[in-house]
């Protein structure tokens, strides 16, 4: 019994040795002693036993293999598949400088509105994000000079009927217009198919002047080389809508602030006249004048603040900026995260 108890570990000994050598030579290969420095490992994985995935639609088919390289590229055609590790960032474009709202031209070729900056992207299909420089802005706002912030989301708001979104009443030239905000996260998308879009924001203030320039996605955010050339934007002051609302469009303003111009202009507006009632109509957001933040509709306040700058009275005393642009020692900036 013993004998026999004996030789069942033996065999059970060598044939687990066995086992194990002929694994060792399966990843190995049979290598002479004393070559096997001249072998290479491979870093294989096993994905998949050679299943077989697609899209619902059955538009896209990976077939997996046993044994691909652990880390690597290959494609094919206009696709790429990156194998066992993430793939490297996007390229960073060159961006070409945002244009302005058409209706600020021919006056001259920068933005002049009360309370919105506008602009326009013309690279076509590249994802960017849109930053805006405080440049220099009157006081008691002069303290966020140099604040740098993105373009938020575009959103659609209806240029009649005091709605916020569509749909909108139809009214022709113009029955809707988009509007952002900024932020301090980017906004990174393909800006060039939201047309001209009109940026609202408490630090948007009459008689400031900003720089406005865009990114593409795959640069460095955070460094100024990135960017493109700057449109320059200088708002209007306070109360000076337009020059004349003879025709349409209405011209931009001209450093006046008149009863027949501009406060019949925003008062026309907020009787909701316009085409077809009216041909000649100012756009909302040369109108839209409410304190501390447009509101994307035109009220009698709006009327009553166009008034007081005709008498002149200055815009409300502002309870800007908050104490999160006055930290003298800001943490470093990155996406998603503070202003800077």
């Amino acid at each position: 019994m013993k004998d026999t108890l004996g030789d069942t570990i033996d065999v059970t000994i060598r044939f687990k040795f066995c086992r194990l050598a002929c694994v060792m030579l399966a990843i190995f290969g049979f290598a002479p002693a004393g070559y096997a420095d001249e072998f290479e490992l491979t870093k294989t994985v096993v994905s998949g036993s050679g299943g077989r995935m697609s899209d619902w639609e059955g538009n896209f088919v990976v077939t997996f293999t046993i044994g691909q390289p652990a880390a690597g590229a290959t494609g094919g055609g206009d696709f790429e598949l990156g194998v066992g590790f993430f793939p490297p960032p996007p390229p960073c474009l060159a961006a070409a400088a945002p244009q302005p709202d058409r209706l600020d031209l021919p006056s001259n070729p920068i933005n002049q509105k009360v309370r919105y900056l506008s602009f326009s992207v013309s690279d076509v299909g590249q994802q960017q994000a849109i930053r805006v420089t405080m440049v220099d802005l009157p006081a008691p706002y002069d303290s966020w000079n140099g604040t740098k912030m993105f373009v938020g989301p575009p959103q659609t708001f209806c240029e009649n009927a005091g709605k916020v979104s569509p749909p909108c009443p139809e009214v022709i030239p113009v029955s809707e217009f988009k509007g952002a905000t900024l932020q301090c996260a980017a906004e990174i998308r393909e800006w060039s198919v939201e047309g001209v879009v009109h940026v609202y924001h408490e630090g948007i203030i009459p008689g400031a002047r900003y720089d406005v320039q865009a990114a593409d996605g795959g640069c460095d955010l955070g460094a100024d080389g990135s960017y493109s050339d700057p449109l320059v934007v200088t708002m209007s002051r306070w109360g000076d809508l337009v020059k004349s609302c003879a025709a349409w469009p209405c011209t931009p303003p001209d450093g006046i602030v008149g009863i027949p111009t501009d406060v019949t202009a925003v008062l026309d507006k907020f009787k909701n006249l316009g085409p077809p009632l009216y041909n000649p109509a100012v756009v909302k957001v040369r109108a839209d004048l409410d304190w501390e933040t447009p509101n994307q509709r035109i009220d009698i306040s709006d009327v009553t603040f166009c008034l007081d700058a005709f008498r002149p009275l200055p815009p409300p005393a502002p309870p800007y900026p908050p104490p999160a642009f006055n930290d003298p020692s800001p943490p470093p900036w990155e996406p998603g995260g503070e202003c800077y």
